[in-house]
């Protein structure tokens, strides 16, 4: 049994609807983790909401697979400061949700059919860079608008961090140097991912947060991790670069 305000529950699925319609939530005691790797093996989520998170919070522990459209429907039809009671029924296999009076019944995706399996990346990262959440939502914000894919590389002699999004002829730009940063670890770092994933994200970043962002070369992966809901609610984003032609 769980009640948690319909904003936190919406900005918790950002990152897990980008990825795919189903995801898998792991609860224990103390906190629900939603879990979630995208078909193409392109970029995975965690999603970690501690009891901080929910106005009440129950369980003795479950894996449960959900169908993250529905739980959208849901929330589309209430305000944001709207409590979800949820319930687990195990015999029925179905989320019992009540929102503003109104009761919902939910199937839910068996365990076995859910591809959540997170993988173990193993990085040697170069790079570490601490951006408040403002200025990464501006100049993601920024390169969508004329491109489809984004960079992020480091400038090693001014210690700056440059984000940039380039399509065809158009091409956008932020530097954000060391002054603006909340902390730099200055090392090789240059790689490109698709704004069809990284666009999206940036509805779930709040401007008063920081991102914490892990980057490599050689065409590694890219880790970000932020908070959400006062800090009761953490995201850890992975994504992996767009190849390029040899």
């Amino acid at each position: 049994m769980a009640e948690i305000k319909a904003d936190t529950l919406k900005t918790a699925l950002i990152p897990a609807r980008i990825l795919h319609t189903e995801c898998l939530f792991v609860a224990s005691e103390t906190q629900l983790e939603i879990r979630v790797d995208d078909p193409a093996n392109i970029a995975s989520a965690q999603i970690i909401l501690n009891e901080g998170a929910f106005e009440s919070f129950r369980s003795s522990g479950y894996e449960i697979g959900v169908d993250i459209s529905k739980l959208q429907k849901i929330l589309k039809l209430v305000d944001n400061e709207s409590v979800l009671k949820l319930e687990l029924d195990l015999e029925e296999w179905i989320l019992r949700v009540e929102a503003e009076g109104q009761d919902y019944k939910l199937g839910l995706v068996r365990r076995e059919l859910l591809d959540d399996e997170i993988p173990d990346i193993d990085v040697n990262y170069t790079t570490k860079v601490i951006i408040p959440g403002d200025e990464f939502v501006q100049a993601v914000t920024a390169a969508d608008q004329f491109s489809e894919e984004i960079t992020f590389y480091i400038r090693e002699d001014e210690r700056a961090l440059v984000i940039r999004g380039k399509g065809d002829i158009d091409m956008t730009k932020r530097k954000i140097g060391e002054d603006s940063l909340e902390e730099i670890e200055v090392g090789p770092a240059h790689n490109t991912y698709g704004l069809n994933y990284l666009g999206g994200l940036t509805d779930a970043i709040e401007d008063d947060v920081s991102v914490h962002m892990r980057m490599a070369t050689s065409e590694r992966p890219l880790e970000l991790k932020f908070t959400f809901a006062k800090g009761h609610g953490e995201v850890e984003f992975n994504i992996a670069p767009r190849l390029r032609g040899r």
